[in-house]
């Protein structure tokens, strides 16, 4: 089994290290021809449809943000406003099997009273106590956000801001304080959106896909607990607007955007390898 495991480890650490690769080639590729790329319509609905996941993401904002913010409240109205005696201490959280509950080694009893409370609203096994800060909780409510983004996002994200779709899209799905508040359906349906284009192997959509792609996108923004906000109102209109937009009247826009897409291809594929690596000799450990 150890064998098996560890060949299967390789296909797919391969696999990663050549989406990187690719990303990077491409990218350098094409920044240096510029011109070439704009004269393969596919490319350039790829590129659309980025934006549109952006726009997205951009009307999910405040949504999200509320949702979090009134849930920091309710647990400082319980807890009180008291924080960790004990922040430099390394915080790790470990299950218990036995009185199935989360423990934290912090004997200060403020962040294991916070750990419970979270741990509570936890909706699937797609969470990562490594993306938060501990000492944290009771001063920021996007660090209970975090825990429920899965494994790898980007450290330097302190606060709905920094949070790219993909972020808000995990936060929906794996945290039960939004379970009913939007058709779950709907909400997946956009992350498979959102992973097909980011990692579509030629960096192109077709005309029927960018359709779809979008129709998609809307659906979820026009659900009545999302059109209360106005940036989830504007969210529509921009994406609407997307599919006439012509992406060669500003180069240097259309460039900033090829940035941001390659730049989340290769982050994403940089940490599946990192997370990858962890898991592949926890399991080569297992079944040796």
């Amino acid at each position: 089994m150890g064998s098996y495991i560890s060949t299967l480890g390789t296909g797919l650490y391969q696999s990663y290290t050549a989406t990187v690769t690719q990303a990077t080639l491409l990218y350098q590729r094409y920044t240096a021809r510029p011109v070439a790329r704009f004269r393969r319509p596919d490319y350039l609905k790829w590129l659309k449809a980025g934006m549109a996941l952006k726009c997205c993401g951009e009307g999910l904002v405040d949504f999200c943000t509320d949702v979090i913010t009134t849930f920091h409240t309710t647990l400082i109205t319980q807890h009180g406003p008291a924080v960790c005696s004990s922040p430099l201490n390394p915080k790790k959280m470990t299950y218990d099997r036995g009185s199935k509950s989360w423990r934290v080694n912090c004997a200060c009893g403020v962040c294991d009273t916070w750990l419970q409370s979270i741990a509570s609203e936890l909706a699937t096994n797609q969470y990562s106590w490594k993306n938060t800060d501990v000492n944290e909780w009771p001063l920021h409510p996007w660090q209970l956000a975090k825990v429920f983004m899965g494994d790898g996002k980007d450290p330097t994200n302190h606060d709905p801001a920094d949070t790219d779709t993909a972020g808000f899209l995990q936060l929906i799905i794996n945290c039960q304080l939004f379970a009913n508040r939007l058709v779950e359906a709907k909400v997946k349906s956009v992350r498979e959106v959102r992973n097909d284009i980011l990692h579509s192997p030629n960096f192109e959509v077709t005309s029927a896909d960018l359709t779809t792609y979008l129709d998609k996108m809307t659906d979820l923004l026009q659900e009545p607990a999302l059109q209360q906000y106005a940036s989830a109102r504007r969210a529509v209109d921009e994406i609407n607007k997307i599919d006439a937009t012509s992406l060669d009247v500003n180069v240097a826009a259309v460039r900033d955007h090829e940035s941001i897409m390659y730049k989340q291809m290769v982050v994403e594929q940089t940490t599946n390898l990192k997370v990858f690596r962890r898991y592949k000799q926890t399991l080569i450990v297992i079944y040796q």
